[in-house]
């Protein structure tokens, strides 16, 4: 976490919550003592436009009652930089809370609906619109459901336009069918959300359903009733009516309110919880063992075996989310251009590498057609991906190593990146221009949560903050916010100057990405800002790998060497002898003490960094499949997957 600048105005900064397209958020203490949400306005936003409309913002927020919502609580718009204070509201989101224990009970849906129609009849009150409600943006907090991010709204007298821009704004699956149209908005597309917010806190599923394209959605909310099955039906009744295709047919947010506080509570028990991660081995013990080492045709999914919910309390201690009521999402992240200086700012050393002194047999060895273009441990260690150019990518049950079975089958496109969130809920794939979210709670029958619209991404990192981000050939980096998966939101980009992008990863402790380009790997702090100088090139990087402790980086460079770099202090590298090499992949084990690399000879040379001044190769891996193409290790520490031209995919045993 960054170290926060000492004091802003009369708060006193504690720590870095995160940041955002219009700038850095610190949790603070007022000169009272009181924990706040102090915002700190991006420089390069500032100007005289800027913060005039930012004026008009805080004046039509400050209107709104703080009860149900996040309230503003000061602003400073002259400082250098401008500032908004608001309320500081701890607890999880809707979205995270479902994600994470399953739907709530039937008293915890009529609280949580009780105040958010509550909190719209106070913001419409005051001439404002939402026009972003969704789970996401309800924060179960210690005292009840609060409304936050007022990033989108919109004043009603259309004089006083808040955010304007092109497009739809909202959340999809949860747009009413206007919204989704592009006609003017008007409260009632808050009512409408508010059914659909309802559905998925009472059952986790979304109003009408999933779908794999925004065509197919746009058109079941334009004709379809919501899904409301396992729903009190008094409680169904007000959701059919507050999601009236009609938006004159619906009630306004005070009649909703007056309505939902007269439902009675039903006694029957909370829907059964949806399959976690953590019940991966039951579900896959369902199926049908037959072994397939062949990647086509993927083995046909389980039936599912729902559990009972786990008790949750709501109000129990989690991370602080900010409730900031003006969040505006913009799309900038600071970004700088690298130097593009031939000789290297680093000092090297070149340690020789001692002799093989270990060769061992594979695993077992997969098939798929074409070149494999991406292998990828889910964090289990039990779940791989294999994507190739030619076929969709599959899904892989490694419970057993020896014996590998085709899990799964992904709807999409070939795949040039995959990334899966550090709790292995969520999976991102990406093709030629989009990047698809799928649900993993039954790995053997994902379910396609959203689409991304993206250009030429070929390579994904996904932060512990639930951010994803893309870097595609072009030298952009994008950002998406995906804690709500099934609606994703993008929060950024920058743009390296510094050719196309060859790798991201994450460093622990950092929100932001290393990102490696052909000409340089660029270090940068939470807020985007380059760290010093980026470690330099020694030659073109065709691919990078961080250390799962976030101490080393490794460059892979096209003149056949491999440097390994300090993370906290990179002027100095330790250069891999160059007769290994040109490694089109790297990985390290989990333990970071390993680095298993590609080699001229087709062979997978894992290396023992113990002594950096004295690297010796331990084991060689050959598979005699061709040139390596990826390389993956399990965060379990139990096996390693190399992928090949051939579409060949081989597992070996991880060193001891």
């Amino acid at each position: 976490m960054t170290t926060p600048p000492g004091n802003i105005g009369p708060y006193t900064l504690i720590s870095r919550l995160g940041a955002g397209g219009m700038g850095t958020v610190y949790l603070a203490r007022n000169p009272g003592g009181h924990l706040v949400a102090v915002k700190v306005m991006h420089q390069a936003l500032d100007g005289p436009a800027f913060r005039a409309r930012l004026a008009r913002e805080v004046d039509y927020a400050r209107r709104v009652p703080r009860f149900y919502t996040a309230a503003i609580l000061d602003a400073d718009l002259d400082a250098e930089p401008p500032y908004l204070v608001t309320d500081y509201i701890p607890g999880p989101t809707l979205a995270a809370a479902v994600r994470r224990g399953g739907p709530l009970s039937p008293l915890e849906v009529l609280g949580a609906g009780v105040n958010v129609a509550a909190a719209l009849t106070a913001i419409h009150d005051v001439g404002l619109i939402h026009r972003d409600l969704k789970p996401g943006n309800v924060i179960l907090s210690p005292t009840g459901a609060r409304v936050i991010d007022f990033g989108v709204s919109r004043a009603i007298d259309a004089e006083l336009t808040l955010i304007t821009g092109p497009g739809l704004v909202g959340t999809l699956p949860f747009m009413a069918p206007e919204q989704a149209s592009g006609r003017e908005p008007t409260p009632a597309l808050d009512v409408f959300a508010w059914g659909g917010l309802v559905i998925h806190a009472a059952t986790g599923r979304y109003p009408f359903g999933r779908a794999h394209n925004i065509e197919n959605l746009i058109h079941a909310i334009a004709r379809r009733p919501p899904n409301t099955d396992g729903i009190d039906p008094p409680l169904a009744a007000l959701i059919h009516a507050a999601m009236a295709k009609d938006p004159d047919q619906r009630p306004t947010a005070a009649e909703l309110y007056q309505e939902v506080i007269t439902l009675p509570a039903a006694a029957a028990p909370p829907p059964a919880r949806r399959l976690t991660h953590a019940d991966m081995p039951a579900a896959l013990e369902q199926t049908t063992p037959a072994p397939t080492p062949a990647l086509d045709p993927p083995a046909q999914p389980p039936p599912r075996h729902p559990r009972g919910r786990a008790p949750r309390i709501l109000a129990a201690a989690t991370a602080g989310v900010l409730a900031a009521a003006l969040a505006i999402t913009l799309i900038l992240v600071r970004g700088a251009s690298t130097p593009r200086t031939g000789a290297p700012a680093a000092a090297t050393t070149r340690p020789a590498a001692s002799s093989t002194t270990d060769t061992r047999p594979p695993l077992a060895t997969l098939r798929t057609t074409g070149a494999v273009t991406a292998v990828r441990y889910a964090p289990s260690g039990a779940l791989l991906l294999v994507a190739s150019d030619t076929a969709k990518p599959r899904l892989i049950d490694l419970r057993d190593p020896t014996h590998p079975r085709a899990l799964a089958e992904l709807d999409t496109p070939p795949a040039t990146a995959a990334a899966f969130t550090p709790d292995a809920r969520i999976l991102a794939t990406a093709d030629a221009d989009t990047i698809h979210l799928w649900d993993l709670s039954n790995p053997a029958s994902p379910a396609a949560l959203s689409t991304i619209t993206s250009g030429q991404i070929h390579h994904l990192a996904v932060g512990a903050d639930g951010t994803l981000a893309g870097g595609n050939t072009a030298g952009v980096v994008h950002f998406w916010d995906i804690t709500d998966p099934a609606a994703p939101e993008h929060i950024g980009e920058f743009q390296t100057q510094a050719g196309p992008i060859v790798g991201i990863a994450y460093v622990p402790g950092n929100t932001f990405p290393i990102v490696a380009t052909a000409l340089a790997a660029q270090l940068r702090d939470d807020t985007g800002t380059l760290t010093g100088a980026a470690i330099a090139r020694f030659d073109e990087i065709t691919s990078m790998a961080v250390s799962p402790d976030g101490k080393r980086l490794a460059t892979i460079e096209k003149d056949n060497s491999i440097h390994l770099w300090n993370i906290e202090n990179p002027t100095i590298a330790t250069e891999i002898s160059d007769a290994l090499g040109p490694g089109r992949a790297a990985a390290f084990t989990p333990d970071s003490q390993t680095l298993t690399i590609a080699a001229t000879d087709h062979t997978a040379r894992i290396l023992d960094l113990s002594n950096p001044a004295a690297l010796r190769t331990v084991t060689t891996l050959n598979s005699n499949a061709g040139e390596l193409t990826a390389i993956d290790t399990s965060r379990d520490g139990r096996t390693l997957a190399t992928a090949y031209q051939d579409g060949a995919v081989t597992i070996w045993p991880a060193p001891a």
